[in-house]
C-alpha cells in the first residue's frame, strides 16, 4: 500500500481488481471481485453495466509456433452476460474472432460457454478470452474461465553454464533445461580444440513446481566435472536421447572471480557518479543538489551516486559501509589496483567519492536529513533534469525533513572511513556527532557496534571500546559477522557461539537451496518459493540477485569456521545462477559472459549509452511472473526502457557482489 499515493484510492481499487482481466470500454460499466456470488475459487468478477456493453478481455496472453489449438471455458451468471469469444491479433491487428456456445439445459443460474480445438491463424502472436455484458441496469458475474492449450513442440534442450568461468580446486556444477524427458542423458566436456577432455552422465533432477504449483515447463539435469583441473577454455557438449547441444565457451583457471570481475563491480560506481562529468556516459549534473520541500533552503549535497537507473540519490551510506567493508576484507589485494597511483586504491578512491556525500549528509546535530530525491518521472540525460545553478528553484530536493532522521548507517560508514583513511579527522568528527545523536536518542542497534567498533581501532578511545562491549552483550549476536568482528579487536572468543549459530543458518539454507539450480529460495523444499513470491497481495517487484549474493557470503562465513564441501558448493551455486546457469542463459553482470541482457532500465540510454549498459554492473535480476505464480521471469524483449524489476541496475547488487566475493576470496587464500 506504502507504493500507492496516499489518499488516492488507487491501491484500494487495484485490491479489488481482478488480477489479469480489464475493461476495454471505459464507459461501458465497472468490475469488481465478488466473494458473495461465485462459481468456482474464492470471487467471481461481477459487471455493473451501464448505457454501453461492457467489454471485460484477460491481458494479452502471447503464444509462439508450438500452440496448435485450444480448448477455452468461462462461466457466467445474470441475463446481462450474453457472450464470450476468443480473439486473436497479430503485429497488423485483429485476425480472428471465436465464439464460444452457449451450453444448453442447465438447470442452476450459472451459465457455461465453450468452445473446443479453436486454432491460431496464421501470423497471430497473442489472445484474449473476451466476456461480454449487455448494457442495462442488472448485474452479471463471469467467473471460472479457463483456456488449455495443445502444443506442439520440437525437442529443445540448453546447457547452462557459467559463463565466466570455473575456479581450479573448486566444485563444477552446471545445468540442463530442456522440453522432454530423455532415457538417455550424457555430457563430454570438449577443449578449444574440440577434443573430449571427460565424459559422464548427467544426473535427472526431474521438473520444478514453485510455492503455488505452477510448473516451470522443463525437465532439468544436473552434470559435474569437478575433478577437471587443466587450465582452458572448453565446452559443453550434452546429448539427451541423441538430441544435443554445446554450451558458451568458458574458462577454467585460477582466481578467475577475482581477476576478472572484482574491478568491475566496483568500477561501476564510477559510472554512477552524480555531480561531474562521466566520458561517454553523462556530463555534469544535479550540481544543484539539494534544496528543502519549499526551496528556501540550499544545501551542499552535489556528488555521490545515482542509486539505479534513474537519478535519485538517497542516502548513498548504506552502499559505502558495505563497500568499505568488502575493502577492508581484501585490502590488500585492492591496494594492489591502483592504475592513476595517488598512493589509495581504485577501489578506495571510489567509495571516498560517495563517503563525501555522506559525510555531508549527516548535520550538526548528528542526524540526517529525509531522502534526495526527484521522484522516477524524468526521462533524459542527467544534466538535463535541472539547470545545475543553485538557488534557482527546479533544484532536487530533501524529502519530508531537513534533519532529524536516524544516522545510523551514515555513522557506521563515516567510522569504517575512518579507520582505513589516513587522514581521518573530518570522517572521525562526523562519525562522533552521528554516535552523540544516538546515544542521546538512546538508538541501539548493530550499525551502533559496527561505528564503536572502528572509532575505537581509529582514535583508540576507551569510551568507544567501552560502548562496543555493551553493545556486543545486548545485540551482538545479531549480526554474526559483527560479532567476530568484535572478537578480532579485543581480543575475545565467542567463536564456538558464533560457529554453531552459522552452522545452523547454513544447513537452514542448504535445505532451502535443495532444486536443479542450487539456489538459495524462500522455501523449503517441498515447497519452495523461489523469488519471494506473494500469495495474494502486491509488493514491490524485484529480482532475486542480492538475496542469492548475501545468501552467498553469508555460507562463506559460515565455511571460515566449518569447512564443509557442501557449503563451498552452495557458494558457487548462488554465483553460477548470477553468470549464466539459471533459465534464460544470460549473464547477468554487463560485460562478463557471453550473453548480457539485450537493453537495461537505465535513463542513460537517453543520454546516448548503448543498450543502458553500464559495465559491470549488476541486475535487480530474474523474479516471479506474477502475484500466486512463482514462474520466472525476465525482460528479453529488448525495447529500450524494459522493466525495472528484472533489468534495472541497482547499488546494493553491486555492493552484495563484492561482499561475497571478498568472502569467496578469503576462502581460497585460506584453501591454497
Amino acid at each position: 500500500e506504502k507504493d500507492y499515493p496516499q489518499g488516492s484510492g488507487i491501491f484500494e481499487l487495484r485490491r479489488k481488481s481482478p488480477r489479469g482481466w480489464h475493461l476495454e470500454n471505459a464507459s461501458g460499466g465497472t468490475c469488481a471481485l465478488d466473494s458473495t456470488i461465485n462459481h468456482s475459487g474464492k470471487s467471481a468478477v461481477r459487471i455493473l453495466p451501464a448505457s454501453e456493453n461492457t467489454i471485460l478481455s484477460t491481458d494479452e496472453i502471447a503464444f509462439g509456433n508450438e500452440l496448435k489449438q485450444i480448448d477455452a471455458t468461462v462461466w457466467c451468471n445474470g441475463a446481462r452476460a450474453v457472450a464470450a469469444y476468443v480473439r486473436w491479433t497479430g503485429r497488423r491487428g485483429v485476425l480472428k474472432i471465436d465464439s464460444l456456445r452457449g451450453i444448453p439445459g442447465q438447470t442452476d443460474s450459472w451459465r457455461k460457454f465453450q468452445i473446443i480445438g479453436a486454432k491460431p491463424p496464421v501470423s497471430a502472436e497473442w489472445l484474449k478470452l473476451v466476456c461480454v455484458t449487455e448494457k442495462g441496469n442488472q448485474p452479471a458475474w463471469w467467473d471460472g474461465a479457463a483456456i488449455v492449450g495443445n502444443l506442439q513442440q520440437e525437442r529443445q534442450l540448453r546447457v547452462l553454464v557459467n559463463q565466466l568461468g570455473y575456479e581450479i580446486n573448486a566444485p563444477k556444477w552446471f545445468t540442463v533445461q530442456s522440453n522432454f524427458k530423455a532415457a538417455s542423458a550424457k555430457f563430454e566436456l570438449l577443449t578449444e580444440g574440440g577434443e573430449v577432455a571427460h565424459t559422464a552422465e548427467l544426473s535427472f533432477d526431474g521438473r520444478i513446481k514453485g510455492a503455488f504449483g505452477h510448473d516451470w515447463g522443463y525437465y532439468y539435469w544436473r552434470g559435474e566435472f569437478s575433478t577437471i583441473e587443466k587450465f582452458g577454455k572448453y565446452r559443453i557438449r550434452v546429448t539427451l536421447d541423441g538430441c544435443p547441444d554445446i554450451s558458451w565457451a568458458f574458462d577454467i583457471g585460477k582466481n578467475l572471480f577475482w581477476e576478472r570481475t572484482s574491478r568491475p563491480a566496483y568500477r561501476f560506481f564510477y559510472y554512477q557518479r552524480c555531480g561531474t562529468a562521466i566520458p561517454g556516459f553523462h556530463k555534469a549534473c544535479h550540481l544543484d543538489d539539494a534544496a528543502n520541500e519549499t526551496h528556501s533552503k540550499q544545501f551542499n549535497l552535489a556528488g555521490g551516486w545515482h542509486d539505479a537507473g534513474d537519478y535519485n540519490k538517497y542516502h548513498n551510506a548504506p552502499y559505502v559501509l558495505g563497500l568499505a567493508t568488502a575493502y577492508g576484507c581484501q585490502k590488500q589485494l585492492f591496494d594492489q589496483q591502483d592504475e592513476d597511483r595517488n598512493s589509495f586504491s581504485d577501489f578506495f578512491d571510489e567509495i571516498l567519492w560517495g563517503a563525501d556525500f555522506s559525510r555531508r549528509m549527516i548535520r550538526s546535530d548528528g542526524s540526517v536529513p529525509g531522502p534526495l530525491t526527484s521522484g522516477w518521472g524524468f526521462f533524459g540525460a542527467p544534466e538535463q533534469e535541472t539547470d545545475n545553478i543553485p538557488g534557482t528553484g527546479d533544484e532536487r530536493i530533501l524529502k519530508d525533513r531537513e534533519s532529524g532522521g536516524n544516522s545510523s548507517v551514515h555513522t557506521a560508514a563515516m567510522a569504517k572511513i575512518a579507520r582505513y583513511h589516513p587522514e581521518n579527522k573530518k570522517y572521525i568528527d562526523a562519525a562522533k556527532r552521528g554516535m552523540a545523536w544516538a546515544r542521546k536518542n538512546n538508538v541501539r542497534n548493530p550499525y551502533q557496534l559496527s561505528a564503536a567498533i572502528d572509532l575505537y581501532l581509529a582514535t583508540g578511545e576507551e569510551t568507544y571500546a567501552r560502548l562496543a562491549q555493551q553493545l556486543c552483550t545486548e545485540i551482538g549476536m545479531n549480526d554474526l559477522r559483527l560479532a567476530a568482528e568484535f572478537d578480532l579487536a579485543f581480543n575475545r572468543n565467542h567463536r564456538d557461539e558464533i560457529r554453531q549459530r552459522l552452522i545452523d543458518k547454513a544447513e537452514q539454507m542448504l535445505s532451502w537451496a535443495e532444486n536443479p539450480f542450487g539456489v538459495y529460495t524462500y522455501g523449503p523444499k517441498n515447497n519452495p518459493n523461489f523469488f519471494g513470491t506473494p500469495a495474494s497481495e502486491h509488493k514491490f517487484e524485484l529480482g532475486s540477485n542480492s538475496h542469492l549474493l548475501q545468501a552467498a557470503a553469508e555460507m562463506a562465513l559460515a565455511y571460515q569456521y566449518k569447512p564443509d564441501a557442501r557449503y563451498l558448493k552452495f557458494i558457487y551455486d548462488q554465483f553460477n545462477w548470477i553468470f549464466g546457469v539459471n533459465p534464460y542463459d544470460i549473464s547477468m553482470m554487463e560485460g562478463i559472459g557471453s550473453a548480457n541482457p539485450p537493453t537495461y532500465h537505465h535513463r542513460y540510454i537517453l543520454a546516448g549509452v548503448p543498450r543502458g549498459a553500464v559495465p559491470g554492473s549488476v541486475v535487480n535480476g530474474i523474479l516471479w511472473r506474477a502475484i500466486g505464480d512463482d514462474r520466472p521471469r525476465f525482460d528479453l524483449s529488448g525495447v529500450d526502457i524494459p522493466h525495472y524489476a528484472s533489468n534495472e541496475c541497482w547499488l546494493p547488487h553491486n555492493t552484495n557482489y563484492l561482499l561475497a566475493l571478498v568472502h569467496l576470496q578469503t576462502i581460497h587464500q585460506k584453501r591454497f
